[in-house]
């Protein structure tokens, strides 16, 4: 298992396994710039094309190569489909898995499935326990069993949605929706404290540029650093995103080294007892992603 930063994910494109273009997206590096990718044999794969995207997934497999700041995932389409799948050959040359539709009474199965195999795990919170706190609870305590090898908690807001019987409009954020935000933020309260990072939704729109920068923008605010996108036009916008102030990373080096409890800058005060693990993540961003003016 390959030491991965969560920050360095960036924009993370889920593309289908039988994605005529799958073999120069992963193969050829057609887009040089993208940092992680989902092969996705769940919901954008029909069942009468299940047999078919596990021949195409089998034959990445055996072409495939490790490659330094890019990180392959797969999300399986059921427990049943992951047994399969493990027994593939080359798939230890992958990264992880982005388990979908977790719940508290599948993830055990998942975990047990993985616990003995040298992967990252990235479960997605999209079930109806998602509107359940007690539910996320028990969840984060399942995953406690596991936490070393969980590298992102991803957030499936289309399914969430379809729940609730709502299909996102293209021109709106996710963060419109008052019944998602409230899903979101109980969510960032239960997981983040203890040390689980966590992906934002993804934007399925790719014409509506500005209003997935104000997503981001949000995402960002919220610490969520990490985003899942369905088209390679998106890849640049939220890595651009994601680029630092330089002025944030001033002030984020002069915490780190101070050994002062206190620094003013442009008439703010920062208390590096408080602001220390926002400058750590800070420099990882700079570090990763530059910085803007």
């Amino acid at each position: 298992m390959r030491d991965i930063d969560y920050l360095e994910l960036g924009a993370t494109l889920y593309i289908h396994a039988n994605h005529k273009e799958l073999y120069h997206v992963i193969i050829d590096n057609k887009y040089p710039n993208l940092k992680s990718i989902v092969i996705c044999l769940e919901d954008s794969i029909s069942d009468r094309d299940v047999e078919y995207a596990m021949v195409s997934l089998k034959n990445i497999l055996n072409q495939i190569s490790i490659k330094d700041n890019f990180y392959i995932f797969i999300r399986p389409r059921h427990i049943n489909n992951l047994i399969d799948i493990l027994k593939l050959d080359n798939i230890d040359k992958i990264d992880g898995f982005s388990i979908p539709k977790i719940s508290t009474l599948n993830l055990s199965f998942y975990i047990n499935l993985l616990k003995d195999r040298d992967f990252w795990m990235m479960p997605i919170l999209e079930s109806i326990d998602v509107f359940n706190n007690n539910k996320l609870i028990e969840t984060r305590d399942i995953l406690d069993t596991y936490t070393s090898n969980i590298l992102t908690i991803r957030v499936g807001s289309e399914d969430i949605l379809n729940i609730l019987d709502i299909r996102k409009d293209n021109d709106k954020s996710i963060y419109d929706y008052m019944l998602f935000s409230n899903i979101i933020t109980n969510i960032i309260n239960i997981f983040k404290p203890f040390k689980y990072n966590i992906s934002s939704p993804v934007f399925h729109s790719f014409s509506e540029i500005e209003r997935l920068k104000n997503e981001l923008n949000i995402d960002i605010s919220m610490g969520l650093l990490n985003k899942t996108i369905i088209h390679p036009s998106q890849i640049d916008i939220v890595h651009n995103a994601y680029k630092v102030d330089k002025k944030d990373a001033k002030i984020a080096k002069e915490l780190i080294d101070t050994e002062n409890a206190i620094i003013s800058y442009d008439g703010a005060m920062y208390e590096k007892s408080t602001h220390l693990n926002w400058a750590k993540i800070i420099i990882k961003r700079e570090k990763i992603y530059g910085t803007r003016e």
